[in-house]
C-alpha cells in the first residue's frame, strides 16, 4: 500500500518533509504540474513503481486533475473527444467510459462535462495511490527550479527547489506544465475579460448587464466555442466572435465512427517538404472519399510523428502558414451539443462571426483590422479567448525560464515548446533524468496535448525511468 503524504503548506510543515527516511535505494521521481497530463503521468508511474519509490506530485493551484481545460464549473462545457477516447490508463481503455456508467453520466460516445473528467482524474489518482507500492507526495507549492544535485548527493541527482523555500533530490523531474500563458489581444481594463478561466461569467455578465447588449468574443477555438454556448445560458443575444478565419472548428460526430488504420495512411513517411505532405494528403482525402472526412483526419495522426522529425524547419514554417489553421479547425473539433448551441445562435442571428484580426480596444468599440481595411465593432464586454502561445519563451512559465537560462534545456524545432527527443527526454545536460509531456513537447511532437498523445507519453517516459531502475516489485 501506498503512503499518501499531502503537504498543503509546505512551509509550515517542514517537520513533515525533514521526516522522509534516507534516501538510500528509492527512486524520487517529481511531477511539476497538476494538471491532466500530472495526473496521467502519476497514474502510470505508481503503476510501475517498486516498493519505497516515492512520486511527488507538485501542483501550485489548490486542485489536482483540473488545469486550465478541466478547472470549469460549467455544465456546457464539455470535453471535445468521446468517453471511449478519454480514458487517462493506457492500459484500460475503456477507463473513463466505466467510471461515467458507475456513476450514471454517461457511456461509450458521452462528451462529459469538463469538471466531470476532473472528478475523473482525481478518482483514478486516489485509486492508484491505495494500489500502489509507492508512496505518493502530494504538493501545494510551485517549482522554480531544477539543477544538479550539491556535493554529496547521488550521482546525477536533481536538487528541486520550491517557492516555498523546500527542496527535494529528485532522480527524475517530469515537466507537465500544460499550455502556458494565453496570448492577449486586447489590454486588460473595465469591460475587459483577459482570462475567462478565472473568471465568472455570470456575475460579469450581470455587473455589466450586458444580456441584450454586444458583446465580443476574441477568437473562435474551442475556448471560444464554449464561452458562447455558456453565454446562451445567461441569456445574451447580441455576440460577435472575432478571428483571422471568422470560423468556429467543426463539430464531431454523436457517435464517431474508428479513423484509418496505419496501413491506409503510412505512405505519408516519405513526405518530407510541405508541398510534399499536402499533396499526399490530398491524395489521401481523394481516395477515401466515400468516408466521413473525420476518419481521414484522424488517422493522419498515427502517421504525424514518424513524419514530423523529418520535416525541416523552413518547411515547418511553410505547413503552419499554408495549413495550421485549416487543419486546427478540423482536428480538433466541437462536441455536437457546443455545436448546435453555435448553429442555432447564428440562425436566430443572436451570434455574428467576423474575419480580422483584433488589434486594440477603444472607447467601447474592439478594432478590427483585415487586409486594409479597419474598422470597430461595438463591445460593451470583451472576452479573450485566443489560444496559447507555442513558443518556449512566452509560455509565462517560470521553471522553463529557468531551464532555459541554465542552459539546462532549449527551444524546441521552429522556438516551438522545448527540445525532446521522441521518448520526452529534455535535450541537454540533464538527458535521462528531465523529462517532459504534453504541449511542451509539440516541436518535436507536434501532436501533443490530447488525453490520447499524453497517456501515450506518460506510459514511455515511466517505462523509461523504471528500466533505468530495475525491474518493478
Amino acid at each position: 500500500m501506498a503512503t499518501l503524504i499531502i503537504t498543503v503548506n509546505p512551509i509550515a510543515s517542514r517537520a513533515t518533509t525533514a521526516a522522509y527516511p534516507p534516501k538510500v535505494s528509492r527512486v524520487d521521481t517529481v511531477i511539476v504540474g497538476g494538471g491532466a497530463g500530472g495526473v496521467i503521468a502519476a497514474l502510470t508511474l505508481l503503476h510501475r513503481a517498486r516498493t519505497g519509490d516515492r512520486i511527488h506530485l507538485i501542483e501550485r493551484s489548490e486542485s489536482i486533475g483540473e488545469g486550465v481545460a478541466y478547472s470549469t464549473t460549467v455544465p456546457v462545457h464539455r470535453v471535445n473527444v468521446p468517453a471511449n477516447r478519454m480514458s487517462a490508463r493506457p492500459d484500460f481503455p475503456d477507463h473513463f467510459v466505466r467510471y461515467l456508467e458507475s456513476e450514471g453520466l454517461g457511456s461509450t460516445f458521452t462528451y462529459a462535462p469538463r469538471q466531470v473528467y476532473g472528478q475523473y482524474l482525481r478518482h483514478s489518482l486516489a485509486v492508484a495511490v491505495a494500489g500502489s507500492a509507492a508512496d505518493f507526495v502530494q504538493w501545494h507549492d510551485a517549482v522554480i527550479s531544477v539543477d544538479g544535485a550539491q556535493v554529496g548527493a547521488q550521482d546525477g541527482a536533481l536538487d528541486v527547489r520550491l517557492g516555498s523555500g523546500a527542496s527535494i533530490v529528485a532522480d527524475h523531474v517530469i515537466l507537465a506544465v500544460g499550455h502556458g500563458s494565453f496570448s492577449v489581444p486586447v489590454p486588460a481594463g473595465p469591460g475587459v475579460v483577459t482570462h475567462p478561466w478565472t473568471a465568472d461569467l455570470r456575475a460579469v455578465v450581470a455587473e455589466h448587464d450586458a444580456y441584450g447588449r454586444p458583446i465580443v468574443v476574441v477568437g473562435t477555438g474551442l475556448s471560444a466555442a464554449d464561452v458562447v454556448a455558456e453565454l446562451d445560458t445567461y441569456g445574451c443575444r447580441d455576440i460577435t466572435a472575432i478571428s483571422q478565419r471568422g470560423r468556429f472548428p467543426e463539430a464531431q460526430l454523436a457517435q464517431p465512427e474508428p479513423p484509418l488504420l496505419y496501413e491506409q495512411v503510412e505512405h505519408l513517411i516519405g513526405a518530407t517538404t510541405a508541398a510534399e505532405i499536402i499533396h499526399a494528403a490530398r491524395l489521401l482525402f481523394r481516395r477515401h472519399r466515400d468516408l466521413d472526412w473525420r476518419r481521414v483526419v484522424d488517422g493522419l495522426r498515427h502517421v504525424i510523428p514518424d513524419v514530423w522529425p523529418q520535416v525541416s524547419d523552413a518547411e515547418r514554417e511553410k505547413l503552419f502558414r499554408r495549413v495550421l489553421l485549416i487543419w486546427e479547425q478540423h482536428r480538433n473539433r466541437m462536441p455536437p451539443e457546443t455545436a448546435d448551441v453555435l448553429t442555432r445562435l447564428i440562425d436566430d442571428g443572436s451570434l455574428t462571426l467576423v474575419s480580422g484580426r483584433v488589434h486594440g480596444y477603444r472607447d467601447g468599440s474592439v478594432l478590427v483590422r483585415r487586409f486594409e481595411n479597419e474598422w470597430a465593432v461595438r463591445a460593451d464586454l470583451v472576452i479573450c479567448c485566443t489560444g496559447p502561445s507555442r513558443f518556449a519563451r512566452k509560455m509565462g512559465e517560470p521553471l522553463v525560464d529557468h531551464l532555459l537560462d541554465r542552459g539546462y534545456a532549449s527551444p524546441g524545432r521552429t522556438n516551438i515548446g522545448l527540445g525532446t527527443d521522441l521518448e520526452g527526454r529534455v535535450l541537454g545536460p540533464l538527458v535521462d533524468r528531465l523529462w517532459a509531456i504534453g504541449s511542451v513537447r509539440r516541436g518535436s511532437n507536434w501532436e501533443s496535448f490530447n488525453i490520447t498523445e499524453i497517456r501515450t507519453q506518460a506510459e514511455v517516459v515511466a517505462s523509461r525511468i523504471t528500466a533505468q531502475h530495475g525491474a518493478r516489485v
